[in-house]
């Protein structure tokens, strides 16, 4: 996951530097703050696995269920519109 958003990254900052894109620049900063989020992921496991062991791994099933509440919430809003229309 990360390669690709890297690779994406990286041929955003090439393209802003070099067509002096200002689109280009916010893409590049974009995927820049998703591989920084995997990174600091990775370091919060890490550091949790060491403190509380095994049981770490409950507290990404809760920030997990986050976005699947979401989702459904935006699903069901847009199914609504699709009914409506």
């Amino acid at each position: 996951m990360i390669t690709g958003n890297l690779r994406s990254a990286i041929h955003e900052v090439y393209n802003a530097i070099t067509k002096k894109d200002g689109e280009s620049a916010l893409q590049a900063v974009r995927f820049s703050t998703i591989n920084l989020s995997f990174l600091a992921g990775a370091i919060l496991g890490g550091l949790l696995t060491s403190f509380i062991g095994v049981k770490a791994v409950w507290i990404t099933v809760v920030v997990l269920i986050c976005p699947v509440i979401l989702f459904s919430i935006d699903e069901s809003k847009n199914k609504n519109v699709h009914i409506e229309a």
